[in-house]
C-alpha cells in the first residue's frame, strides 16, 4: 500500500515538472520574440531616419543651390552623398532609387552652375566675385576630384589663350631673343593671380604652381620648335644668353615653390596650411563617421540647447562634432598629414624649359672649348714656373688656376644641362687636363741631359713641378666624383679620369728620375774613387774610406733643398728609389774594383754599413728647428737595410776563403746567379781554372738540392 501511494506522488511530481518545463518554454520564446522584433524595429527606425535625413538633406540642397549659398550647400551635399551610400543596397526600391538620382542630378546641376558663375564672375572686380567664388570653391572640394580639375584646367585656358596669341609660332615674338618677354608675361600672370584671384583659389589647390606647370609645358614645346628650325643658324651667344635667362626663370620658380630645395633636385613638401578649407579626403573620412552613428537621441553642442538631428542644423551640427573628433584623433596620433594626403605638394620638375636646348648643347660644349684653349694659352704664358718663399703651398700657380677655371666651368654647366652633353664636357676637361700634363712634363729636363749641379733654381723647378703633377693627380679624383654626383648612374660609368692620372703619375716619375740623376752627377767624383782604389793592397781594416765621407758631404749638400720643397709623400718616393739606384749603382761599382782581397771586402763592408747609416738619414738630412728632428720612418728604415743586404752578402762572400766561397754564396745570396757567382770570384782573384771548377760544382749542388728536394716532397 505504502508502495503504490509512492508511485503515485513520483508521478504526481513529475507531471508537474513537465508543466512548468513547458510554461518556461512558452515565457522564453515570447522573451526571444520580443527581442528579435525590437531588433528589426530598431534597424528599421535608423534606416527611416537616414531616410528622413537624406530626404530633408536633398531639399535644402536645392534651396541653398538655388540661392547660391554655397558654403552651406558643401557641408549639406557631403552629408548627402555620404547618406547616399547607404542606401545603396536598397536601388531595387523605386523610391530610394529616385531619390539616389536626384542626388547625381543636384551634383551635375552644381558643376554647371559653378563653372557658370566662373566665367561670368572671374573677371569682375574683385569686391563683387571674390566671397561667392571662393565659397563655391568649397563646394567643388565637395563635389570631387574630378570638378576640380575641370575647373582648374577652364580656368588655365583662360589665361594661356592670349599668351598663345601673343607668342604664336608665326608672330614677331616667337623668335629665340624675345623669350624674355615670355618669361615678364608669366611673372605678370602671376602677380595677377596673387592680387585678384588667390583669395578665391583655396591654397591647397595649388593654383598658381600648377599654372606655372602649364606654362612650362607649352613654352617648352614652342622652344623647341624654335630650336629645330634654327638649328643651322643658332647663335652660340645669343644661344647661352637665352639659356642663362631660362634658366634664372626656373630658379625663381623654384625659390617660389620649393624654397627649400638649394640644389635644384625636386623636394616634397605639405600643401595646406591650419587655415585652409577641409580637403575631399578628410572630409569624406569625417562624413562617414556621421552617417554611420545609429540613433542618438538629439545632440548638445556647445551648450544645453537640444538641436534636432533631422533638420539641416542637426546635420551641420553632426558633422562638425565628428569632423573636430577626428582632428583631435589625428592630432594625438601625429598624423596631420595623412588628412591632406591628397592634396600634398608633391616633386615638380621645373627644369622643363631648359631641358628643350639640351639636344643643341654641342653649341655650348664647342664654345667652353674653344674658351678653355684659350685661357690655357693665357694660362701657360703667365706661369713663371717658380713659387715665392711666402706661397703656403709648393705647387704653381697655374694649377690651381686651372681647376678653378675647371670648377667655374662645371658649376655653370650643371645648371644647364646634367645628361649626356655633362659628360661631353667632361672630355674638354679631360684634353685640358692632358695638355697640362704635357706642359709640365716639357718643362723637366730630360733625364739623360746633361745637369748643373749648382743650379738650384732648376733643381726647383723639377720639385715644384713634381709636386704639382702629385697635386693634379688628387684634384682629378675629386674632379671625377663631384661630375659623377651629377650625372645618372649609367652615365656616371662614362665619368673616369685614370689616363689623365696616369699623365701626372708620369710626370712626377719623371721628376724623381730627373732629381735623381742630379744627385748623382755630384756623387759621380766620389764613385769613381771608389773604383781607383787598390783593394788587392789593402792590409788592414780601418775608419771608413775618404769617398764614403765624400758621398756624405754631397748628399748633405744636394737633399736639403729638395727635401725643403718636395712635398712629405715625394720626398719619401725620391728617397727610396734614390736607394734603390744606388744600391745598384754601388754594387756595380764593387764589381768594378778588379781585384779585392779578403781584408779589402771587410773594408768595402764597413763603408756598405757607414753609407747605410748616411742613407737611413735621407729624409731628415738639414733639418732645421729648435728640437731634435723625427727618426726616420721605421719602414724607410726597413727598407734601406734590405737593399743594402744585397751589397753586403756580395761582400761577405768576396771576404770569404777560398775554401768556404762556394757554401757562404749559396747561404747569404738568395737566388744567386752563375754568372754572378763568377764575378765574385773574379774579385776574389781566382784563376779562370779554379773559377770553372767552383762554378761547375755550384751547378751541382742545386742540381743535388733540387733533387733532394723533388725526392722530400713525392
Amino acid at each position: 500500500m505504502a508502495i503504490q501511494q509512492l508511485f503515485t506522488k513520483l508521478k504526481e511530481i513529475k507531471a508537474k515538472s513537465e508543466q512548468s518545463e513547458a510554461m518556461v518554454q512558452e515565457i522564453c520564446q515570447d522573451i526571444k520574440s520580443l527581442d528579435y522584433g525590437k531588433r528589426h524595429l530598431t534597424s528599421t527606425i535608423t534606416i527611416l531616419k537616414r531616410l528622413h535625413m537624406l530626404v530633408t538633406a536633398i531639399d535644402q540642397l536645392k534651396h541653398m543651390t538655388k540661392e547660391r549659398q554655397y558654403r552651406d550647400a558643401a557641408n549639406i551635399l557631403e552629408a548627402a552623398k555620404q547618406l547616399s551610400q547607404q542606401f545603396h543596397d536598397f536601388r531595387r526600391v523605386q523610391k530610394i532609387s529616385d531619390l539616389l538620382d536626384q542626388v547625381a542630378l543636384i551634383e551635375n546641376d552644381i558643376r554647371l552652375q559653378i563653372m557658370e558663375d566662373f566665367k561670368k564672375g572671374i573677371h569682375l572686380p574683385q569686391d563683387r566675385s571674390e566671397g561667392s567664388l571662393a565659397e563655391a570653391c568649397r563646394l567643388v572640394d565637395a563635389l570631387g576630384l574630378h570638378v576640380r580639375q575641370e575647373l582648374l584646367i577652364w580656368y588655365s585656358s583662360v589665361l594661356f589663350a592670349n599668351y598663345r596669341t601673343l607668342f604664336k609660332p608665326t608672330g614677331d615674338r616667337a623668335s629665340l631673343d624675345k623669350i624674355h618677354l615670355r618669361y615678364e608675361w608669366m611673372r605678370k600672370c602671376l602677380q595677377q593671380y596673387d592680387q585678384d584671384h588667390s583669395n578665391i583659389f583655396p591654397s591647397n589647390w595649388l593654383v598658381d604652381e600648377q599654372l606655372c606647370i602649364d606654362f612650362i609645358e607649352v613654352t617648352s614645346k614652342q622652344i623647341s620648335e624654335i630650336l629645330e628650325s634654327n638649328k643651322t643658324q643658332l647663335d652660340v651667344s645669343l644661344f647661352m644668353q637665352v639659356l642663362k635667362t631660362t634658366v634664372e626663370f626656373e630658379k625663381e620658380l623654384q625659390r617660389r615653390f620649393s624654397p627649400d630645395d638649394a640644389d635644384g633636385a625636386e623636394d616634397e613638401k605639405t600643401g595646406g596650411d591650419s587655415h585652409n578649407n577641409t580637403t575631399n579626403a578628410s572630409s569624406t573620412t569625417d562624413i562617414k563617421a556621421a552617417a554611420s552613428a545609429t540613433g542618438e537621441p538629439p545632440a548638445k553642442i556647445f551648450g544645453t540647447e537640444e538641436v534636432d538631428m533631422t533638420s539641416v542644423e542637426g546635420i551641420k551640427l553632426k558633422y562638425l562634432q565628428a569632423q573636430k573628433k577626428k582632428a583631435d584623433q589625428q592630432s594625438a596620433q601625429g598624423q596631420n598629414k595623412q588628412a591632406h594626403r591628397n592634396y600634398s605638394r608633391v616633386p615638380r620638375k621645373w627644369n622643363g624649359i631648359s631641358e628643350s636646348f639640351e639636344p643643341y648643347m654641342d653649341l655650348y660644349v664647342r664654345q667652353e672649348d674653344k674658351n678653355m684653349q684659350d685661357f690655357f694659352v693665357t694660362l701657360i704664358e703667365q706661369e713663371t714656373w717658380t713659387i715665392s718663399e711666402s706661397a703656403h703651398t709648393k705647387v704653381l700657380q697655374s694649377s690651381s688656376n686651372l681647376f678653378l677655371y675647371i670648377k667655374k666651368i662645371l658649376k655653370r654647366s650643371r645648371s644647364y644641362t646634367r645628361g649626356q652633353k655633362l659628360v661631353a664636357l667632361h672630355g674638354v676637361f679631360k684634353n685640358g687636363l692632358v695638355k697640362y700634363a704635357n706642359q709640365l712634363d716639357a718643362h723637366l729636363p730630360a733625364v739623360n741631359a746633361p745637369l748643373q749641379p749648382d743650379n738650384l733654381d732648376e733643381q726647383h723647378r723639377i720639385c715644384y713641378i713634381i709636386n704639382t703633377a702629385e697635386y693634379c693627380y688628387e684634384t682629378c679624383q675629386s674632379l671625377c666624383e663631384s661630375i659623377q654626383k651629377l650625372v645618372s648612374a649609367e652615365l656616371a660609368a662614362q665619368i673616369t679620369v685614370v689616363t689623365e692620372q696616369d699623365a701626372f703619375h708620369g710626370v712626377s716619375t719623371k721628376g724623381v728620375k730627373c732629381l735623381i740623376a742630379r744627385v748623382f752627377s755630384v756623387l759621380e767624383n766620389p764613385l769613381t774613387k771608389m773604383t781607383a782604389i787598390n783593394w788587392q793592397a789593402i792590409k788592414e781594416v780601418g775608419d771608413s774610406s775618404e769617398y764614403v765621407s765624400q758621398i756624405g758631404s754631397e748628399l748633405a749638400k744636394a737633399i736639403p733643398p729638395m727635401a725643403s720643397t718636395l712635398n712629405a709623400t715625394y720626398l719619401r718616393f725620391f728617397c727610396d728609389k734614390f736607394v734603390s739606384a744606388f744600391v745598384q749603382r754601388f754594387i756595380v761599382n764593387i764589381y768594378k774594383c778588379r781585384r779585392v782581397s779578403e781584408t779589402g771586402a771587410q773594408q768595402l763592408l764597413l763603408d756598405t754599413q757607414t753609407l747605410q747609416s748616411i742613407l737611413v738619414k735621407l729624409p731628415i738630412i738639414g733639418f732645421t728647428g729648435d728640437n731634435p728632428p723625427p727618426p726616420p720612418p721605421a719602414s724607410y728604415k726597413k727598407y734601406v737595410e734590405k737593399e743594402m743586404d744585397k751589397a753586403e752578402a756580395l761582400l761577405k762572400v768576396v771576404g770569404t776563403p777560398i775554401d768556404g766561397v762556394l757554401s757562404t754564396f749559396l747561404t747569404v745570396v738568395s737566388g744567386g746567379t752563375n754568372f754572378e757567382f763568377q764575378k765574385i770570384l773574379e774579385l776574389k782573384g781566382l784563376k779562370k781554372v779554379e773559377i770553372t771548377q767552383l762554378t761547375t760544382q755550384l751547378s751541382a749542388s742545386r742540381t743535388m738540392s733540387s733533387t733532394n728536394s723533388t725526392i722530400f716532397h713525392a
